[in-house]
C-alpha cells in the first residue's frame, strides 16, 4: 500500500494590503464633508459619544479642574499605550479639543446656508449603496468629481486610472455602474448616449427605440439641419415616423445634471473665504456654526476610578478612543482645507484680482506637490467645498483647468474659453466667425489650438455654430 501524499501545497506568500479601518473611513468622511454637513455630524457625535462635551452643555466639572495629577497620568498612560499607536500620531496629544475661531470681521454667511443636495452628493449617496470594493469606491468618487455641471463625463479614463493607481478597464467598469444611477443619462460621454440612456428608461417600444438609435447614430447632421428627405433616404423612415421620433426626443433632458445646480433657492456655506491684504490674499477658515468639542472631564475622572468593572472600563475606553480620533481627524481636516485653499489662492492670485483672462492652468498634482498632500486628499478637499472670493462664491475644484501651449508659456483652457467668448461677442453680426476663423485668430496671437478643440469649447459654452448664429442675427 503506497504512502499517502502529505504534500498539502502550503505556500508562503508575502503581500501588502491596506486595511481601511472604521476610524479611517470616519476621518475620510469628515474630510469630504462641506461645513453645513460637518456641523450636523459634530452635533451627532456630541449626542452619541459621552466622552465628548461642548461649551454648549452645562457641565458641573471643568476639564481644567478635573485634570489633577492622577487623572493626567491616567490619560497619558491610556493615550500612549501600545494599542493606541494606530490611532494617535506622536505630537498630537495637545490637540484633544476643538475650538472654532470665528473672527469679528467674518463675512455674513447667513445668505449662503442651505441644505440643498448637489449632483455630487446625490450620486455619492447612490455610490455608497452599491456593493463596491474600497478601490472601486475611490474610482467612483473620482469619476463623480470629474463630471461637468451638466452631468457629462468628458475626462480621460487613463488619467483617472493613473490617479487611482488602477487599470483603465477598472475605471470603465465603475463608469458603467455610475451610468445606471439617477438621473437617467448621467455620466454620458455624448449627447447621443445621454438621449439613448433616457429613452431606455422610458421603456418605449423596442422598434421605436431602434429607429431613434439608427437616426441618432447615422443621421445626426441631417437631423440637426432638418434635412428630413435625406434621413428618409438613408433609413427608410417616412416623414410621419421622423416627426414622432422628434416628439419623443423632445421629452429628453439633454443636461441631466443641471437640475441640481440651477435651483435658485439653493444656498451654500463656504468652508473658507479670502481677505485682501495689499497685493496679496489671506485665507481664513469659516468655522461659524461649528461646536466647541473637548474630552468630557467627568468621563475622564470616572475612567480613572478603580471601582469600574472590566466591561464598563472597556466601553469607556472605546468611547475615549473614538473621541480622540474624531478630534484628531477634525484638526487634520481643517489643516488640509487651509493648506489646499491657500495654495490655490496663491497660484490663482492674478485671476482673483483681474478676472477670467488671468486664470492659470492648474492640476490636482500641482497642489499636491505644493501642499505635500496626496492627490486623492486634494481631490476630496476640493470637491463640494466652496470659498468666498472677490470673484464670487467658487467651488475649490473650479480653480483647476487643463493647460494649452502658447508662444509665451502655458495658458488655461478656461482662459481660452473666455477669449473665444470675447471674440464671438464682438464678431460682425452679418458675418460671424467660423471655428476655423477663431482657430486662426488664436493661433496668430500665440495660442496653439486645433479647430476641433475650438468647436468643443464653443459647444461646452452653449454657443451655436456659425450658420445658426447668422440665422439668429438675421431674425432679430
Amino acid at each position: 500500500m503506497s504512502e499517502p501524499n502529505l504534500n498539502l501545497g502550503l505556500k508562503n506568500q508575502l503581500s501588502t494590503t491596506l486595511l481601511i479601518t472604521p476610524q479611517m473611513k470616519q476621518s475620510l468622511s469628515l474630510l469630504q464633508m462641506p461645513i453645513t454637513e460637518l456641523a450636523v455630524e459634530l452635533s451627532n457625535y456630541l449626542e452619541t459619544n459621552p466622552a465628548l462635551e461642548s461649551d454648549d452643555f452645562d457641565m458641573d466639572i471643568e476639564l481644567e479642574d478635573a485634570q489633577d495629577e492622577h487623572i493626567e497620568e491616567t490619560l497619558l498612560e491610556t493615550l500612549t499605550s501600545p494599542e493606541w499607536d494606530n490611532y494617535i500620531e506622536d505630537g498630537n496629544s495637545n490637540e484633544l479639543a476643538f475650538t472654532p475661531q470665528p473672527s469679528d470681521d467674518d463675512p455674513d454667511f447667513e445668505d449662503y446656508v442651505s441644505a440643498g443636495v448637489t449632483l455630487s452628493e446625490h450620486l455619492l449617496q447612490q455610490l455608497k449603496a452599491e456593493s463596491l470594493t474600497d478601490k472601486q469606491f475611490e474610482i467612483g468618487e473620482m469619476i463623480i468629481g470629474c463630471l461637468s455641471e451638466t452631468g457629462y463625463f468628458q475626462d480621460n479614463p487613463a488619467e483617472i486610472a493613473e490617479l487611482c493607481s488602477c487599470t483603465e478597464k477598472e475605471v470603465l467598469e465603475v463608469l458603467c455602474i455610475i451610468k445606471t444611477f439617477d438621473p437617467a443619462g448621467i455620466a454620458s460621454v455624448s449627447l447621443v448616449e445621454c438621449i439613448l440612456a433616457q429613452l431606455y428608461e422610458l421603456e418605449i417600444p423596442k422598434e421605436r427605440y431602434n429607429q431613434i438609435e439608427t437616426v441618432l447614430l447615422n443621421c445626426s447632421k441631417e437631423l440637426e439641419n432638418q434635412r428630413f428627405d435625406e434621413i428618409t433616404r438613408k433609413t427608410g423612415i417616412d416623414r410621419q415616423g421622423i416627426r414622432e421620433i422628434l416628439e419623443t426626443i423632445g421629452r429628453i433632458d439633454p443636461h441631466p445634471g443641471m437640475k441640481f445646480s440651477s435651483n435658485s433657492n439653493r444656498y451654500i456655506a463656504p468652508d473658507a473665504y479670502v481677505v485682501r491684504n495689499g497685493d496679496n490674499f489671506d485665507v481664513r477658515l469659516n468655522e461659524a456654526g461649528l461646536p466647541t468639542m473637548r474630552l468630557n472631564a467627568f468621563y475622564l475622572r470616572s475612567l480613572s476610578s478603580s471601582d469600574l468593572d472590566e466591561d464598563a472600563r472597556k466601553y469607556m475606553t472605546d468611547k475615549l478612543k473614538d473621541a480622540v480620533w474624531i478630534l484628531n481627524s477634525l484638526h487634520k481636516r481643517q489643516k488640509a482645507i487651509y493648506k489646499v485653499a491657500k495654495a490655490i489662492v496663491d497660484v490663482q492670485k492674478d485671476y482673483l484680482m483681474g478676472g477670467e483672462e488671468y486664470f492659470k492652468p492648474l492640476r490636482l498634482k500641482d497642489i499636491a506637490d505644493i501642499t505635500e498632500l496626496h492627490e486623492s486628499t486634494v481631490s476630496r478637499v476640493t470637491a463640494g467645498k466652496y470659498i468666498l472670493t472677490d470673484q464670487g462664491l467658487l467651488e475649490l475644484k473650479s480653480f483647476f483647468s487643463k493647460k494649452l501651449d502658447t508662444t509665451e508659456g502655458d495658458t488655461s483652457s478656461r482662459s481660452v474659453k473666455t477669449q473665444i467668448r470675447s471674440l464671438l461677442d464682438s464678431e460682425p453680426p452679418n458675418n460671424p466667425f467660423s471655428d476655423e476663423k477663431i482657430t486662426q485668430i488664436l493661433n496668430n496671437i500665440g495660442i496653439d489650438i486645433a479647430r476641433r478643440t475650438v468647436a468643443k469649447y464653443r459647444e461646452a459654452m452653449g454657443i451655436p455654430k456659425m450658420a445658426q448664429r447668422k440665422r439668429l442675427n438675421r431674425n432679430r
